[in-house]
């Protein structure tokens, strides 16, 4: 085992708060709930949490470094006698700049065999054949303990308060089987992303080469994008 994958496992800690047998999911796709859970605390540290290469820290870096370049550069324009007008200065930071983000590039775009993390694995990754067939509604809003049935479990709360409305107020979760809110915009999310407009696609049509479009539909077992 490599020493990428050893710290990947260590940092795969259980990080999720419910239990799978706690996710509003039928126990004959709990697997593959089970499989898109693991998958996905996998891409999010490639993300997000690896120590050395998170894909993010790559981007966040090449943005902070081409701002501070460019501010730098600002400084020197129009102003003969700054001292970034140094032909030996002017020289290591045009070189540097340029170093750092092609290096930048490279990795996030990489594409070998290797156990390396890069944008490009990860966009492959995802839109691999198993993969990509465990984006379904269902999945993606009942990871974590949130219920499917928003509605249902509102107009429980409703009834269940009926008597205390103008008493005060009543704190909602915003997380677990009752935090109907929650449950509600992560279910919405995929329309803002205007999906809907490819029409239903069932989950058996997914073959992996859509190039992330797809559908909407209120079955929970169609892949979403």
């Amino acid at each position: 085992m490599s020493e990428l994958t050893a710290g990947l496992k260590i940092q795969m800690a259980e990080e999720y708060t419910y239990a799978l047998d706690q996710c509003d999911v039928p126990i004959e796709r709990r697997s593959v709930l089970q499989s898109y859970r693991d998958k996905r605390r996998v891409w999010l540290s490639w993300i997000s949490t690896d120590e050395h290469h998170a894909i993010w820290t790559v981007l966040s870096s090449m943005v902070w470094t081409d701002l501070a370049f460019k501010t730098l550069t600002n400084f020197a324009v129009g102003d003969e006698a700054n001292a970034l007008n140094n032909p030996l200065l002017m020289e290591a930071l045009l070189y540097g700049h340029v170093a750092t983000q092609v290096l930048a590039i490279r990795r996030l775009v990489e594409d070998t065999n290797k156990d390396r993390i890069s944008l490009r694995r990860l966009v492959k990754d995802l839109k691999r054949k198993g993969n990509f067939a465990l984006f379904t509604r269902e999945n993606y809003v009942c990871f974590d303990g949130l219920p499917y049935d928003y509605e249902a479990v509102r107009h429980a709360r409703f009834i269940e308060n009926a008597g205390k409305w103008g008493k005060g107020g009543i704190w909602v979760p915003t997380s677990g089987p009752q935090a109907d809110g929650t449950s509600e915009r992560r279910e919405q999310m995929p329309r803002c992303a205007d999906l809907d407009q490819h029409g239903p696609r069932s989950n058996g049509d997914c073959d992996g080469s859509s190039n992330f479009s797809g559908c909407i539909n209120q079955d929970r077992r169609l892949v979403l994008i």
